[in-house]
């Protein structure tokens, strides 16, 4: 399993609603810069969220959830989550994605609602923490350069 699969898998979740926000496509670029990704893949989820090539959701979702182990499963439902809230909103879309991935990884229903909790709560962790992070850093440079 690799990066552009997961990649690939968010790139799912950012236009499963139909379109693709500034805000989701930001996060997917900050994604791909912090994990090294090379030009050919950035190229290619860049694509994949204009929708100049299509992508096939089942086989991105089938192929990634059957080979995933649950550290891999549950960063991949953290980031969908950050994906999906970063532009405010998390829409029926989007969870029905993640529905996919649990239906495909064989994750029982009795457990669903526990998961969809945690990744909520993990997302909002998570883009609390950016939020932080992009204001100390914002001042820190304006002081450096008073």
């Amino acid at each position: 399993m690799s990066m552009n699969n997961h990649l690939e898998l968010l790139a799912c979740v950012a236009r499963a609603d139909g379109e693709v926000s500034v805000e989701e496509a930001l996060a997917l670029k900050s994604f791909m810069e912090s994990a090294g990704m090379p030009e050919v893949a950035v190229s290619r989820v860049a694509a994949l969220l204009r929708g100049d090539e299509s992508i096939d959701v089942d086989a991105v979702v089938g192929s990634f959830a059957r080979a995933a182990t649950p550290w891999m499963l549950a960063e991949a439902i953290r980031d969908a989550y950050v994906i999906a809230s970063v532009d405010g909103e998390v829409d029926a879309s989007e969870i029905s994605l993640v529905e996919k991935i649990f239906d495909l990884a064989g994750i029982p229903s009795e457990h669903r609602m526990k998961l969809h909790r945690w990744a909520r709560n993990a997302a909002m962790q998570q883009l609390l923490g950016m939020t932080y992070l992009t204001a100390t850093l914002e001042r820190a440079r304006r002081d450096r350069e008073a």
